[in-house]
């Protein structure tokens, strides 16, 4: 199976889109949010629309992992492989 390199842009958009579109300063990207107690019910969905705006995707909510979206570095892996795969 072919991996999606690896898109450090995908990780600055992501940077960008917590700190300006839902108002999150996230220390690192590999913060844990969901530990850190930055994503609740109420941000979890705000981001999956925003994601799928800004990037061209549909997060299939049915068959991913929460661990995807634990962090921006997660989050970047798994919005590569979406669109490597489209």
């Amino acid at each position: 199976m072919l991996t999606p390199p690896k898109n450090t842009e995908t990780t600055a958009v992501l940077l960008t889109l917590f700190r300006n579109d839902l108002h999150i300063a996230v220390p690192s990207v590999e913060t844990d949010l969901i530990d850190e107690g930055v994503m609740n019910s109420l941000v979890f969905a705000n981001l999956i629309v925003r994601l799928e705006e800004r990037f061209g995707i549909i997060v299939p909510l049915d068959s991913i992992e929460i661990d995807q979206l634990r962090s921006i570095s997660s989050m970047a892996s798994l919005i590569d492989s979406l669109q490597f795969s489209a």
